[in-house]
């Protein structure tokens, strides 16, 4: 039978293996939203957003060693991108002790009721908390930038208005979107690996106890004999 819990666990540990590579894309390059207004020397749309790689590479170059470069990089950030960021970490994170409880049972054999349970647990509260990335930039900063047309004369919010419908949502938005749904799919794999794990030691204690009824049935009909 294909529906084996080793191959299932491979299938989890593959999703698992998408989904931080998304999280990292996102996390690690620009793209979050885009200005139709601003573009580079070739014409291409500026890109913007959460850039933690703005804070890896300076920390990479003059500013190597030095811990607190990302501190206030962090601070400038508008607070619901710092949310995202957090709950970004979080997801990626969970992502990986995800990857590496499937890694050591696929590779280790430590498979055990508890360790396959935290299959679809871990996987979904990875993708809860990449939904809420999502959710709080996109609904926050959509809201902040409405709301600051409230203090603005009239001709500065119609400005405003104007550079909204020139921003839209850049790749990354959508790839933390995409992992998102993939995370969903995943938890119904590890739901799956629960299921077939379920199975194949159901169908091994049954046999162990035929066994043992064969063993017991023919031990006692030699002692009557």
């Amino acid at each position: 039978m294909w529906f084996t819990a080793f191959r299932v666990r491979l299938l989890f540990m593959l999703e698992i293996l998408g989904m931080i590579f998304l999280t990292s894309v996102a996390l690690l390059s620009p793209g979050w939203m885009k200005s139709n207004l601003i573009k580079n020397s070739q014409g291409v749309p500026q890109l913007a957003g959460l850039q933690l790689h703005t804070c890896a590479d300076a920390n990479s170059g003059a500013n190597k060693g030095d811990p607190n470069y990302c501190k206030p990089w962090y601070k400038d950030q508008r607070w619901w991108e710092q949310v995202a960021i957090v709950f970004l970490s979080i997801a990626l994170i969970v992502e990986v002790i995800a990857f590496v409880s499937t890694f050591f049972t696929f590779f280790f054999f430590c498979d055990t009721p508890m360790s396959n349970i935290m299959l679809p647990v871990l996987s979904l509260i990875a993708a809860t908390f990449l939904f809420l990335a999502v959710a709080s930039y996109a609904i926050n900063g959509i809201v902040k930038m409405v709301a600051a047309t409230n203090d603005w004369n009239y001709e500065a919010a119609k400005l405003l208005n104007q550079g909204m419908k020139e921003l839209s949502n850049g790749y990354n938005f959508y790839t933390v979107v995409l992992a998102s749904i993939q995370g969903v799919a995943t938890t119904i794999v590890g739901s799956a690996v629960i299921n077939a794990y379920n199975r194949e030691y159901n169908e091994i204690m049954a046999r162990r106890a035929l066994r043992n009824l064969t063993i017991g049935t023919v031990t006692l009909i030699r002692i009557k004999l």
